[in-house]
């Protein structure tokens, strides 16, 4: 037979066996969250610490704490990591602290491939303070963002799993 008919065989053979237009399907979001200093500490109040899986439909995600130390002082951080539509991904941080007779850095910071940015607003050592940012990826794009009130903080990683 000839070298040719052979090849072109295989090639068809090879075509015909590959799913035309098959693409990858979202099965699920793996979430994991770590914290350090006081909210990473046995009652710091943070938000599910750990890893989790959830449904391939989930586009909101928090991270934060709320970290009572007595006498009515607290250091909390509430924070919201979303994924729009058009592949805007957000995060809005708040904090909310007493009882701390110095300023703290606030920051928050938000990565999606190869976008990233981050803030370090200024505020007060008591009392709110507010930041929000935002970088446009793609949904296979892994997620990470942080945000941290001195040297306590948390760090959330979004991942997207196909099969």
């Amino acid at each position: 037979m000839d070298e040719r008919i052979v090849r072109v065989a295989v090639l068809l053979l090879m075509l015909t066996a590959l799913p035309l237009g098959a693409q990858p399907v979202l099965k699920r979001i793996e979430v994991e969250r770590t914290y350090w200093g006081a909210p990473g500490s046995r009652g710091g109040g943070a938000v599910d610490t750990g890893k989790i899986i959830l449904a391939p439909n989930v586009r909101t995600f928090r991270l934060g704490w709320a970290y009572e130390w007595g006498r009515g002082n607290h250091s909390r951080c509430d924070a919201t990591v979303k994924i729009e539509e058009s592949g805007s991904v957000s995060i809005v941080a708040d904090w909310d602290t007493n009882g701390f007779p110095a300023a703290r850095e606030h920051f928050v910071d938000l990565a999606a491939g190869s976008q990233s940015t981050f803030s370090r607003p200024e505020c007060a050592p008591d009392g709110k303070c507010h930041a929000a940012l935002s970088v446009v990826a793609t949904e296979s794009t892994p997620i990470k963002a942080s945000v941290a009130f001195g040297e306590d903080g948390g760090r959330i990683e979004i991942r997207f799993v196909y099969e």
